[in-house]
């Protein structure tokens, strides 16, 4: 039987839409968008490029929706529009001044290339996967910074020809003619800029890059504008340099300023990467009876903290603070971030082999780490203030979810393992239910991150540096500390601050007694803090009153405190490379554990049987298990209110926009490059009206 026309009509649009919806992208599904998207904006396309022009865009488009997908893409065509809207600026002014471009700025296909030579090599790279998934992000940063680049230029000469009211020769600050190459001027300057700042926000609105990336390519593009004027007025069709024309000096600028941009986010991460008060960390890991140190220019190591007796050591980690956590029995996670890219990854060790047995690529670097107890999932928080969820032990990025604004400085978990807690540098604190994380494999987009929030305070005043939770007396609590130099007690269930405490000082972690209301905080200036924990009140403890300062003091500040053996001993690691173990009762230090590799960053706890005797940690950083007895302060009564407020319609939702997300995307697209028609359009009807004038 015949299949009617509309039903083969419709059956060819899916299977077409379905395609354009690849995720990852294929290069079927480029080519056919590209078609699709070509046909729509054709109207464009012959205004501001010739015939053999929109055969090189066509290939460009189709490279880099293979690369980077619809977000890239939109990239290029914001580039496009914004550059031959410009170019047809005051064109009759400039056509009688001698200095409009050939073909009324139609664009051929050497203008395209040039333009885009370096974008396309990082598109290459991309599709190739040079260097792994941790060169993904280098490689996606230039492409970005290689069109914030050229537009800028091609702004900033144009405005300055229409506008330019002075022009001076960059070499010699001499007056020229406009048009001169190598000449600024102030307004085209300033044009220049602002529109590298509005590509840099489209780049990083799209999820190209984030905030701070976007603000490296406004000034990496600046400075190459500012070397290619030099190089125009030095030597461009001068002689001995006739093959410097306007096409290749495009090559080497846009090229300048994606290596520049990738250059300078390197030295930025550099000083991302784990110093406090100018020192190098190193993180600490312990066992119930057996415990472990890691650098970030060292090795894991663990020891046995009833003897002080080194165990084993873990090679190859270069750990930022809060970089190491358990992960079920048999592994340890160290967070990685490459010394020569500055790509992160994490380092998967068993307690077995001194080396690291999975490198798992996550996509940014990433500091703080916290895993379930099974050891199934483990959690990162990214420089970007994404958190990304990982399958263990394959790996694999489950989702990636943006829900804080500046880097994730601290992770923890629920007891019950239903809630995830992130602090980060802008001191706020977000819960976020772990099914939710979870739930899907593959890369989630939401239409709201707030959807996917339980809880979002507004907490501290500087950088969170961590945060426990616990279940005290009638609330469920979570206890936050800060660079403020604060501690902070919050109430889950009426989502409400109880309690603050001052210190004199900045607070890099927290314990809590399981056998007394009591916690223990770890201050920079090298003290380790009593106070006590009461659940429900609400006034301001100030500083001395209800705290007491255990003697004697570290010579650097307090990384790190974790309670042990039932909560008779507590652990204190600080960044002069000293880890002492208290006798709480007395609060007096009954051992000093060697340490040679001169600082600390964390301290991270693990019980089980004897180290010999098959490893058998079952505890992380959370809490300490030991047979029967549940040294940790969180419960199922923890969260067992806001979980049954979630209704299961909102995980529909989410999986409904998931299906249509893509569609989505493309109709916003295809409604923005209407609009940008019309006004296209507009001006190309008007500049056709003055030539029938004329």
């Amino acid at each position: 039987m015949n299949r009617p026309p509309a039903a083969i009509v419709q059956s060819a649009v899916s299977q077409a839409m379905s395609l354009i919806q690849s995720s990852p992208p294929t290069w079927q599904s480029a080519v056919l968008s590209n078609i699709l998207i070509f046909l729509l904006g054709s109207p464009i396309l012959v205004s501001g490029l010739s015939a053999s022009g929109i055969g090189a865009a066509f290939l460009l488009g189709t490279l880099t929706w293979r690369a980077f997908g619809s977000s890239g893409f939109l990239l290029v065509a914001t580039y496009f529009v914004i550059g031959t809207a410009v170019t047809k600026v005051r064109m009759k002014q400039k056509e009688a001044e001698g200095v409009a471009e050939k073909r009324k700025g139609r664009r051929g296909p050497g203008s395209v290339i040039g333009s885009s030579a370096a974008g396309c090599v990082c598109a290459f790279l991309t599709i190739l996967g040079a260097g792994g998934s941790g060169y993904s992000r280098l490689w996606q940063l230039g492409f970005v910074a290689s069109f914030c680049t050229k537009l800028s230029d091609t702004v900033s000469s144009e405005m300055g020809k229409a506008y330019g009211k002075t022009t001076y020769l960059v070499t010699t600050l001499k007056v020229v003619p406009r048009g001169t190459e190598g000449a600024m001027s102030v307004e085209g300057t300033f044009s220049g800029l602002l529109a590298a700042i509005v590509l840099a926000f489209v780049g990083c609105a799209m999820g190209e890059i984030s905030a701070p990336e976007a603000m490296i390519c406004v000034i990496a593009s600046q400075i190459a504008n500012l070397g290619e004027s030099i190089i125009g007025a030095a030597l461009q069709e001068k002689e001995g340099f006739r093959w410097l024309n306007n096409d290749a000096v495009n090559v080497i600028n846009i090229s300048m300023g994606s290596i520049l941009a990738v250059l300078m986010q390197q030295v930025l991460l550099q000083n991302w990467r784990g110093t406090t008060g100018g020192k190098p960390r190193l993180s600490t890991s312990f066992e119930g009876r057996e415990d472990s140190q890691s650098s970030p220019d060292g090795p894991i190591i663990a020891y046995d903290a009833s003897s002080g007796t080194a165990l084993a050591q873990f090679t190859g980690s270069r750990s930022p603070r809060r970089g190491l956590t358990i992960v079920g029995r048999p592994y340890i996670a160290a967070s990685h971030v490459s010394p020569t890219t500055g790509s992160g990854s994490i380092h998967l060790y068993n307690w077995c082999s001194s080396s690291a047995l999975h490198n798992l690529q996550v996509p940014e670097p990433v500091a703080p780490l916290a895993a379930m107890s099974d050891g199934a999932y483990l959690f990162a928080g990214g420089l970007s203030g994404s958190v990304h969820t990982l399958s263990i032990p394959s790996g694999d990025v489950l989702n990636s979810v943006a829900v804080h604004n500046k880097p994730v400085s601290c992770l923890g978990i629920s007891d019950d393992e239903s809630l995830l807690i992130s602090g980060s540098d802008d001191g706020s604190i977000v819960v976020v239910p772990i099914f939710q994380l979870v739930a899907a494999s593959g890369y989630v987009l939401y239409d709201n991150v707030e959807d996917l929030v339980l809880h979002r305070f507004s907490a501290h005043s500087d950088s969170v540096t961590a945060v426990v939770s616990g279940v005290g007396l009638h609330t469920s609590q979570v206890i936050s500390c800060s660079l403020d130099g604060t501690c902070k007690f919050w109430s889950l269930l009426r989502a409400a601050l109880l309690r603050t405490v001052v210190f004199p000082c900045a607070i890099f972690g927290i314990a809590l007694n399981p056998r007394e209301p009591e916690f223990y905080a770890a201050g920079s200036d090298g003290s380790v803090y009593k106070g006590l924990w009461r659940s429900g009140m609400r006034q301001l403890v100030m500083q001395g009153k209800d705290l007491i300062t255990w003697s004697p003091k570290h010579d650097g500040g307090v990384v790190s405190v974790v309670m042990v053996n039932e909560g008779r001993n507590l652990l204190s690691a600080s960044e002069d490379g000293s880890v002492w173990v208290w006798q709480v009762d007395a609060g007096q230090v009954v051992m000093v554990l060697a340490n040679e590799m001169g600082s600390i960053s964390d301290l991270v706890a693990a019980t089980g049987t004897n180290y010999s005797q098959g490893h058998d940690f079952s505890a992380s950083n959370r809490g300490y298990r030991n047979g029967s007895c549940d040294f940790g302060l969180t419960g199922k009564e923890l969260t067992s209110m806001p979980i049954k407020m979630l209704k299961m319609d909102e995980m529909l939702k989410v999986a409904a926009r998931d299906r249509s997300r893509a569609i989505d995307m493309l109709e916003s697209a295809i409604g923005m490059y209407e609009r940008l028609l019309e006004l296209i359009l507009k001006e190309a009807k008007k500049s056709s009206s003055n030539n029938k004038q004329r």
